[in-house]
């Protein structure tokens, strides 16, 4: 975790800093990432608005945040709105032609007198397990509805290019909106490699990109012994390493705890979506998460 991100207290704007500067995920081809440089405004910034988070609080309480996409978003718009280096010209603006929808941008925003258009994604994806993970459709989403072939695929050939549709144009011109003279792409997540075993990174991935690891629930028992400080977080936690500026082990889960919640979650719950487990270290800081690991059904990916 970067060192002025584990002095954040609020987890709120400790996942708004990973948005806005952990690694990206992949790249596409003639993409560019927008770049915010973390100087000394942009620490007084953050710095002030961990001791007064209320703004980002209010904001995010009126918005739709249920869905981890929509929530990272929200996060985005929020910085774009009220960092004073930045100008929120419009986000989520929908293009319709004929009474029919044709697509959206996700966000238009100036800095510096440039007008920019930004596409946002997080993506969680793992490794199949019949593969070794250098091509792109080898690692696939949670529910194996997404592969990240597919949503790179989808990025280049239909988000991006989709500024310079007439429609889009024509959207542009009504709502008055300047027209973006650069794009960039924001894609950020994990990848998952299968438990304990090799795999390769595609060329399209970033090297640096977030980590993890998954494994099947019938091999919770082997992962979880001999250490009893676990937690099962839930979206949006998802976002950014957990950290804790207090010890939380009463609130942790042992490896006796663990495996049965996890055994129990999958043979009892209707809907057997995958646990972010995550293991953690205690320090004279407080309680840091040390690793990952996305548990899914034994049938992973035959679901």
């Amino acid at each position: 975790m970067n060192a002025f991100a584990s002095q954040l207290t609020t987890p709120q704007v400790r996942h708004l800093f990973w948005c806005l500067f952990s690694p990206d995920l992949a790249t596409i081809e003639n993409s560019h990432s927008v770049t915010i440089k973390f100087n000394t405004q942009l620490t007084q910034w953050f710095t002030e608005l961990d001791l007064h988070p209320d703004p980002l609080l209010t904001y995010l309480s009126q918005e739709n945040t249920r869905l981890l996409g929509s929530y990272f978003e929200c996060l985005w718009q929020f910085f774009f709105q009220f960092n004073p280096q930045w100008q929120l010209l419009a986000h989520n603006v929908q293009v319709v032609k004929d009474k029919q929808t044709l697509g959206e941008l996700d966000i238009i925003a100036s800095h510096q007198s440039h007008v920019i258009h930004m596409e946002l994604a997080v993506k969680f994806y793992l490794q199949h397990p019949d593969y070794d993970g250098l091509q792109c459709r080898h690692w696939l989403g949670p529910q194996c509805r997404d592969r990240l072939d597919l949503k790179l695929s989808k990025l280049q050939n239909k988000q991006l290019p989709f500024l310079a549709h007439p429609a889009t144009q024509e959207t542009l011109q009504k709502r008055q909106l300047p027209s973006p003279t650069q794009q960039c792409l924001i894609l950020k997540g994990y990848l998952f490699h299968q438990w304990k075993m090799p795999f390769k990174r595609p060329a399209d991935v970033n090297t640096q990109c977030l980590m993890g690891q998954w494994l099947h629930q019938s091999d919770i028992t082997c992962l979880v012994t001999g250490h009893d400080n676990w937690l099962v977080i839930e979206k949006p936690q998802w976002l950014s390493h957990f950290k804790s500026h207090k010890e939380i082990q009463s609130s942790c889960l042992t490896a006796k705890d663990i495996i049965h919640f996890t055994l129990s979650h999958f043979a009892n719950s209707t809907y057997k979506h995958a646990l972010m487990l995550v293991k953690i270290a205690n320090s004279e800081e407080g309680s840091i998460e040390a690793e990952r690991f996305l548990i899914v059904n034994d049938e992973w990916p035959n679901v």
